[in-house]
């Protein structure tokens, strides 16, 4: 019986992480890790070359507001042109955007600059995660996606650290460079994933496949699948793979029409309307992100500044803490994505949120509440986010899956980026011990929220 389920492990395992898979984590990890880098290192670059504080929360205004736009625009480009293509430019704006400084000077330039990060970033963001979603087996989507989101942990982690140390060195420029460099990685990353143009290398349980031998694929041709592996096979094998080649080309050929005469013409008109920027479908997956996104918005900008406050003697290290726990939360939980209803999961999310604010809360009597609030903070981002995902992916049509997933970047998008500014208005008004205590209320309304929004079974 042991062997058995070893051996449904294993399958699982090699059915999740099929090479295709691990590129695209891979290119989130770099464009994540350019993205938190530079969020992190730019307030302390403009220090040291004199510039005012205020013009560093101008530029992370330029960041948030390009990144939400261009997740918006993007999702129903994704459905209707095709992951990779839209990701190769968008890690090339990210690319553009990181060079910008090294060649150009002057506060217009760094404005440009975040503004192209910020749509390059989106971009990309947008489009890898819809791709992971594609080659992914169904029986293991949730599990997947799981394992997905672990790219924003390791670039929590890393690319703070990675942009403090470039900036610390002698020309302070190097910030820009060596995240260039890993901008670069994204692009490259970006060219070697051809599943779209090779679906028979997919699983075959993996929704590109299914959608494209159904012919449900709108940017798909016929002439893409090409079995490389049919002149291995005995004759009869041969025939059975032409005769299912040929019904999978007849279909998209009767789906496609003659959208090959127009085909640009047509995509943009129905890519441009505003209603494709959304779909209802994944609202249950998207508004509870936005609820729950300011309290995490709170540990992102002003937890260090907090741990200063205090006296606490590394602030940093509650980053480094939170982000080892989002890394093996998501690794050790992926197996229970797939059996639990998303709302009891969700469930637990809230309550490790709770309790790492109360731990903040006591930090001023003990250091030790401080490191251990990283902990339950950690666990609590590391679980919630790939829930959500799941929820507005699992709960939309395949074909819209671009829309939903930019709608979910966005709403955290605008619950980070505006609740930033709300919470330093309150910490300066009243205090950070009552901010805490209202991120606490705002857990739970989170909760409430998420409860009325998400599928009250789980979705097939």
């Amino acid at each position: 019986m042991g062997l058995m389920s070893d051996d449904k492990g294993m399958r699982r395992k090699k059915n999740i992480w099929s090479p295709t898979f691990i590129v695209l984590v891979f290119c989130s990890t770099s464009v994540y890790m350019v993205a938190q880098g530079l969020n992190s290192g730019i307030t302390v670059y403009l220090s040291l070359v004199g510039m005012p504080a205020l013009y560093a929360g101008v530029l992370a205004a330029v960041f948030s507001v390009s990144a939400a736009i261009g997740r918006l625009v993007i999702g129903p480009i994704v459905d209707a042109y095709g992951r990779m293509k839209v990701s190769v430019v968008g890690a090339c704006m990210l690319l553009v955007g990181s060079i910008m400084p090294l060649v150009l000077a002057g506060p217009e330039v760094l404005a440009c600059a975040r503004f192209f990060q910020g749509v390059g970033f989106s971009v990309v963001a947008t489009a890898s995660a819809t791709a992971a979603v594609d080659v992914l087996p169904k029986p293991y989507l949730n599990e997947g996606v799981g394992f997905f989101w672990l790219s924003q942990s390791f670039a929590y982690a890393l690319g703070p650290a990675l942009a403090l140390f470039l900036v610390s060195m002698e020309y302070s420029a190097s910030l820009f460079f060596g995240l260039s460099i890993v901008a670069l990685c994204a692009v490259l990353l970006s060219l070697i994933v051809n599943y779209e143009r090779n679906p028979h290398h997919l699983d075959a349980n993996s929704t590109y496949r299914l959608r494209f031998q159904n012919g449900e694929v709108p940017y798909a041709k016929p002439h893409d699948w090409v079995d490389d592996n049919n002149d291995k096979s005995t004759n009869s094998l041969q025939d059975k793979d032409k005769h299912k080649q040929n019904s999978s080309i007849s279909s998209t050929e009767k789906k496609l029409g003659n959208s090959e005469r127009n085909d640009i013409r047509k995509m943009l008109r129905r890519s441009l309307r505003l209603s494709t920027f959304f779909t209802k479908s994944a609202l249950p997956g998207a508004i509870p992100m936005l609820v729950i996104c300011p309290v995490f918005g709170f540990g992102i900008y002003f937890m260090g500044l907090y741990g200063t406050s205090i006296g606490i003697a590394v602030p940093a290290s509650f980053f480094s803490i939170a982000a080892a726990v989002m890394i093996v939360t998501r690794i050790s939980s992926g197996k229970y994505m797939n059996k639990m209803p998303p709302i009891r999961i969700y469930a637990i999310a809230i309550v490790c949120g709770i309790i790492s604010y109360i731990l903040v809360i006591g930090a001023p009597s003990s250091e030790i509440y401080y490191y251990l609030s990283g902990i339950f903070y950690g666990a609590s981002l590391g679980i919630s986010f790939p829930v959500l995902n799941v929820v507005a992916v699992t709960n939309t049509k395949p074909e819209h899956w671009g829309v939903a997933n930019a709608m979910v970047g966005t709403a955290c998008d605008i619950g980070i980026g505006l609740s930033s500014i709300l919470w330093g208005l309150l910490s300066d008004v009243v205090g950070f011990s009552v901010t805490l205590r209202i991120i606490i209320g705002l857990f739970v309304v989170a909760f409430f929220v998420a409860y009325a929004m998400f599928p009250k079974e789980k979705p097939k």
